[in-house]
């Protein structure tokens, strides 16, 4: 159980940065962009470093929650610990 909780402190840890990150370069831009709208660079072209850190930085905090993920669904099958509650959904299309 206290893997569960600790997962979940995990995820929202990360929604909370990954939106406060998000939100921060949008006014950052939005305010560049209508102040400073004739102050652009002429001299950076290509940023080939940040670019790669912006596709592996995503996939490295997925992989990490999906590994904590799949590590407490198998513990709690190996410890066989009951649930409180059950739910069964079923969907149709």
């Amino acid at each position: 159980m206290q893997n569960l909780i600790f997962y979940h402190d995990t995820v929202i840890t990360v929604v909370v940065l990954v939106l406060t990150i998000v939100g921060f370069f949008l006014v950052v831009f939005l305010i560049k962009n209508y102040f400073l709208s004739g102050l652009t660079s002429r001299f950076i072209r290509r940023n080939e470093r940040l670019e790669a850190f912006w596709a592996v930085a995503p996939s490295v905090i997925l992989a990490y929650l999906g590994f904590s993920s799949l590590l407490n669904l198998y513990t709690i099958e190996i410890t066989g610990i009951e649930p409180d509650y059950v739910v069964k959904v079923t969907g149709r299309q």
